[in-house]
């Protein structure tokens, strides 16, 4: 599929010395939903940054498209790819309708004038989240978890057809995580391509066609989800036993032993 995002043995290490990734290979494209799980410290965002083109790797290579992501713009890769990050600061206090729409920007440019379409699909996307009671409210002044319902909203309004969010469900309330799930599940329908980080496995195991672990600087392993994640690989990632509770409809669950 050549609108994949891929990622080739990537190497990256920090100022401190300190390799972070170590041949990390990790790819999606639409349609699909890959869910990426690892301890903290292990490089989950690097990684995300580097398919993103944030951070240039000592070694290996990432693709857009089966092109080299150097080759491409900024704004060309903002038209294909959408990011939503862990933590974002606002430097003015933009209403929460005017971040949404700055998501338009690589499509329409600075100086295209907005209209009201523009302003009805902005209202379209806080709905479709819950939260366009917000719209006129300052987005400095929003609680973290709808600030980041925000810039969910603000990365679809770009348009892109790949999707890469890092810990989505950080400052969620859980009615507001499974909402996401299913939004997600919904866009998938809609041929978009989503790779998020996360640390709740059910979540993984609900809504993603595959999910990728990373220990150690790798991909330790891939695939579907009842292949790869079980309590003996929760151990291994967060060093706690769990046991496994499945649903009948052979959905999974852990709780601590």
């Amino acid at each position: 599929m050549t609108a994949r995002l891929a990622a080739h043995a990537l190497v990256f290490t920090r100022e401190q010395k300190r390799r972070v990734l170590d041949g990390a290979t990790l790819a999606f494209g639409p349609g699909e939903i890959v869910s990426l799980l690892g301890a903290n410290g292990s490089g989950k965002t690097t990684l995300l940054r580097l398919m993103l083109g944030f951070l240039r790797p000592e070694a290996g290579a990432v693709a857009l498209e089966g092109r080299d992501l150097r080759a491409w713009s900024r704004r060309d890769i903002a038209k294909r790819v959408a990011y939503v990050a862990q933590n974002h600061v606002a430097p003015f206090p933009y209403r929460v309708r005017d971040v949404v729409l700055l998501g338009r920007l690589p499509r329409a440019g600075w100086l295209t004038p907005v209209t009201g379409r523009d302003f009805e699909s902005a209202d379209a996307l806080l709905d479709q989240l819950g939260i366009l009671s917000l719209a006129e409210r300052s987005y400095t002044e929003v609680s973290g978890g709808e600030r980041q319902l925000v810039l969910i909203a603000r990365a679809l309004a770009q348009g892109a057809r790949l999707l890469v969010m890092d810990e989505p469900m950080a400052g969620l309330d859980y009615g507001a995580q499974i909402r996401l799930m299913r939004l997600l599940q919904d866009l998938k329908q809609k041929g978009l391509g989503v790779l998020l980080s996360t640390h709740h496995p059910e979540h993984a195991f609900w809504a993603s066609d595959s999910i990728a672990l990373l220990e150690q600087g790798r991909i330790a392993a891939n695939g579907a989800p009842h292949d790869v994640l079980n309590a003996e690989a929760i151990e291994r990632l967060y060093r706690v036993q769990v046991k496994t509770l499945t649903a009948p409809d052979g959905r999974h669950a852990f709780l601590p032993e």
